[in-house]
């Protein structure tokens, strides 16, 4: 009988977790329709802001109901996006975008945290049931350096002088 709970929770977890990408991912794509750097597919901005956001908003989901909807909705998000990055880690994905991914995700927790019942209760001052204030909080904490993106991680140092190689259509540098 506990295993049938156990795959149940797992599925409802995995299916919250799928549809907070759904939630964040449009509006995101509609924005690199002006700015390719918000583009979510990728490793740039984007990819850091929908890591960011997407975990606030499963953090939301996941803690709708629970006796202490902020603790439960944090816990059961971290173990989530931690599964997930393990997971991909195993399926070749490298060790430094594990933990760019991992060091995103947490963003979007504290996200969560401090968006509180907005995002938990969907109840956000004219918000599609807290995705808005996700996406401003993750919007915030990229504009002000708290998320990583690949860029930012491989580019090597630049010597003082010098300009750095940019590919086409990249910018030269890695953060805002």
């Amino acid at each position: 009988e506990s295993q049938g709970y156990n795959d149940w929770a797992g599925t409802y977890m995995l299916e919250q977790a799928r549809r907070s990408l759904d939630d964040v991912i449009r509006p995101l794509r509609e924005a690199a329709a002006e700015d390719p750097q918000l583009n979510p597919i990728g490793h740039g901005p984007g990819n850091a802001l929908l890591h960011c956001a997407g975990t606030c908003r499963m953090c939301g989901r996941l803690s709708r109901g629970a006796k202490n909807p902020q603790a439960t909705g944090l816990r059961l998000a971290r173990d989530v996006t931690d599964n997930h990055e393990v997971v991909g880690v195993a399926l070749g994905q490298s060790w430094a975008e594990h933990e760019m991914d991992l060091a995103n995700n947490e963003v979007g927790l504290r996200c969560c945290e401090s968006v509180g019942a907005s995002v938990a209760g969907g109840q956000g001052r004219g918000s599609q049931n807290g995705i808005d204030e996700c996406i401003k909080c993750c919007g915030r904490e990229l504009v002000a350096g708290a998320l990583t993106w690949m860029r930012q991680l491989e580019e090597p140092p630049v010597p003082p002088g010098e300009t750095p190689a940019t590919p086409p259509g990249r910018p030269a540098h890695g953060g805002p």
